[in-house]
């Protein structure tokens, strides 16, 4: 009796299965992978040869140093233009989304906000740590444009309030009640530092702001 072996087909990848790149590029990550796979799924009778490997292994490290340099690159790169934009707001005023006085003994540092029009009454709440409210004081109407407040120091009993550090919160309305909009306003920038977690802007009111807290700039 004879034996007829049936011949095996062997059927191709579809095309679900085969990797799409089209633009022929391989990341860090990637070549990484496929060095591991070549190595896990190498033919036991011809393993890669020591020098082949000692190749990859070149490739990979060349690969890491330009992506390495790359990252290194794009990261001075944003910092000059983050560094360029602080130098560009030298003079003028910046504006915050809060804004903090401080108590030293006799010393109080000034708060600003700035009104897109005229105000009939303007309104600054002082706002200890914990959030509670410990003064209003009715600054009257205001002009349009940045305006400058100087606290007394002293709560609603008249009490002079501990050394610290609060927040001012201002409220503005016209003539016929409706709520005009406060921009916080930090000061004007006389000067810039440049540190490790960017530029830290200097303003005439004794602020110093994050580059990352300015909201906006006016006249």
């Amino acid at each position: 009796m004879s034996i007829v072996s049936s011949p095996t087909t062997l059927t191709p990848a579809s095309s679900a299965s085969q990797i799409n790149n089209p633009k022929n590029t391989i990341t860090q990550d990637g070549f990484l992978k496929l060095l591991i796979a070549q190595l896990k799924h190498q033919d036991p009778i011809n393993p890669l040869s020591s020098d082949q490997f000692i190749q990859e292994n070149t490739m990979f490290s060349q690969l890491q140093q330009l992506v390495n340099m790359n990252q290194t690159l794009s990261k001075l790169s944003n910092q000059s233009q983050t560094n360029a934009y602080a130098a560009s707001l030298l003079g003028k005023n910046i504006l915050t989304n809060t804004t903090t006085i401080t108590i030293n003994g006799t010393s109080i540092t000034p708060a600003a906000y700035t009104l897109s029009q005229n105000a009939a009454d303007v309104k600054a709440t002082i706002i200890n740590a914990s959030g509670n409210s410990v003064a209003t004081i009715d600054l009257g109407p205001q002009n349009a444009g940045t305006n400058t407040f100087q606290f007394n120091g002293k709560n609603e009993n008249g009490n002079y309030l501990s050394n610290g550090t609060y927040t001012v919160a201002f409220t503005a309305t016209d003539s016929n009640g409706n709520i005009i909009p406060v921009n916080q306003s930090a000061g004007t920038v006389t000067s810039i530092s440049f540190g490790p977690d960017g530029p830290v802007l200097h303003t005439n009111l004794g602020k110093s702001i994050s580059i990352n807290n300015v909201t906006g700039v006016s006249t």
